[in-house]
């Protein structure tokens, strides 16, 4: 009777470590639920009196990270003591990691790659009246002949040296 029932504790706990090992932490997707899927199993593990230790909980999920987030895995890797690693803390790195290297979310939550190009919007309603205006008689002259217009009206463009004086009262 005592194999039966202790037969029956362990294939309850290997199925659940077993169901908890195999979830995969997609890589280009939100990885919040894989991470809360793998952690419930290691509450449901403590509950059944089989519980995994807080940093090697931490070890493992750091082991499941996807290979595009091996920048926070090698971040993860430097921590001086073991004994310092959280789950919650890595949990909430990589999704900050998958927030930032993932492109912006818009429209019904679509990936980037499959929204529709959005036309671009006019700052101002306000309407023209009339056509267009020309810009054809503005045409660059030549140097010569600015010359003699500045030399001709001399309160229009290029300096002059005023000959006033101010009065310092």
């Amino acid at each position: 009777m005592f194999a039966s029932v202790a037969w029956e504790y362990l294939d309850a706990t290997y199925k659940e470590l077993k169901a908890t090992m195999g979830v995969i932490i997609p890589g280009n997707a939100n990885p919040t639920l894989a991470i809360d899927t793998i952690l419930i199993g290691f509450t449901r593990m403590a509950a059944s009196k089989c519980a995994v230790p807080p940093h090697l909980q931490a070890m493992i999920l750091v082991s499941k990270l996807p290979y595009q987030m091996s920048a926070l895995v090698q971040s993860i890797c430097q921590t001086d003591n073991i004994e310092d690693l959280k789950t919650d803390d890595i949990k909430r790195k990589a999704i900050l990691a998958w927030e930032q290297r993932s492109p912006t979310q818009t429209q019904n939550n679509r990936p980037f790659h499959q929204q529709q190009p959005q036309a671009a919007k006019k700052i101002s309603a306000v309407q023209r009246s009339g056509p267009p205006p020309s810009f054809q008689q503005q045409q660059q002259q030549p140097q010569q002949e600015e010359q003699e217009q500045r030399n001709q009206n001399p309160q229009r463009g290029g300096w002059r040296v005023s000959g006033r004086t101010s009065a310092v009262t």
